[in-house]
């Protein structure tokens, strides 16, 4: 049977399409929640052009940090207010406070001079800390500081150093705690994933794969995270799902289902009609900084929001992007509309 250039172009057209209806992308159906959680973080912006940790409040440079990372990952523009009252003098005590005013500023595309501060904080040991803070307890000032360097386009000085150290922090359990030598929990362990993935580890390490069993045995029922002996709540479930993506897993994929449930399904049940995020289930507790959490989880990114790995696996949604892209150069080529 010989084919028309007609009937080809009717076959490849509907072919294609059916393809890309098979395969839906990872964000799809979390349109809706995205926009409602925005919808409710601008409407409590302040006139300084910072925003509150709750309603009626006064602005907080650490939640407004957390906003804009969070408004930027969901491609929000921010505005000139929001820039001008991140530019104000602000406090700044622990490790964490310089490395999350980098990550917030640099999220914007603004230069950060903090950054510099920050590389000179690096022990011989390899650990971001100030001794005389008695920072070199914490894990998290150092999980932070990577994710900040990296926010800001600095290399990091001794890169292999920084991993090692890292690396020698993980529990026997597989997790990772906030300070050295603490209990694993598994919003640190997500953190730990995003920060090995910027360091170059790779999926397959074992470093990795112990982290992710230990992901896998603090998961409930309800498809969300949960340390021990309490529920599972958004904040630890949004950052264990942005290190489940930063280090190529996905969190809404056969392997993290329980009960039929994913990460996803289970922040989605925690939203208010409102738009904002409640800290446990029946629980609203910090709205406005679970909703900033939330969205960078279900906007399919990860801390740094302004950085992109340049390995990423393959995925339903990386196909179908290559697909509609094909369909899109062949209609034209092939004059179907």
């Amino acid at each position: 049977m010989l084919f028309t250039k007609k009937t080809f172009r009717t076959i490849f057209f509907w072919g294609l399409l059916g393809l890309l209806l098979i395969f839906p992308s990872k964000t799809e159906g979390v349109c809706q929640q995205v926009e409602m959680g925005i919808n409710y973080l601008t409407a409590l912006q302040n006139s300084d052009g910072g925003f509150p940790l709750e309603k009626g409040l006064p602005s907080s440079p650490e939640v407004t940090d957390w906003v804009v990372m969070a408004l930027a990952a969901a491609g929000e523009e921010i505005d000139s207010k929001t820039l001008t009252y991140l530019a104000k003098e602000r406090p700044l005590t622990s490790i964490t406070d310089y490395a999350r005013t980098i990550l917030a500023l640099t999220a914007i595309g603004e230069k950060e001079e903090l950054s510099e501060e920050l590389r000179c904080w690096q022990l011989s040991s390899g650990q971001f800390a100030r001794k005389e803070f008695a920072e070199t307890e914490l894990v998290n000032g150092h999980l932070w500081s990577v994710l900040a360097l990296v926010s800001a386009g600095k290399a990091i000085p001794e890169k292999e150093k920084a991993l090692n150290w890292l690396v020698a922090q993980q529990n026997e359990d597989g997790g990772f705690a906030w300070a050295v030598g603490g209990d694993s929990d598994p919003d640190s362990t997500g953190i730990a994933l995003s920060a090995l993935a910027i360091l170059g580890v790779e999926k397959e390490a074992i470093v990795v794969q112990r982290a992710l069993e230990y992901l896998k045995s603090r998961q409930t029922l309800t498809g969300g995270f949960a340390w021990w002996g309490e529920e599972p709540n958004t904040a630890t479930n949004a950052w264990v799902i942005q290190g489940l993506i930063a280090i190529g897993e996905n969190p809404i994929g056969d392997k993290w289902l329980a009960a039929g449930k994913s990460p996803r399904d289970h922040l989605i049940a925690l939203q208010n009609e409102d738009g904002s995020f409640q800290w446990m289930e029946g629980v609203n507790s910090s709205t406005v900084l679970m909703t900033a959490y939330a969205l960078v989880g279900l906007t399919d990114n990860f801390y740094p929001v302004n950085v992109e790995l340049t390995k990423k696996t393959f995925s339903l949604a990386n196909f179908k992007e290559f697909l509609l892209h094909t369909f899109q150069v062949w209609k034209k080529g092939l004059n179907l509309g």
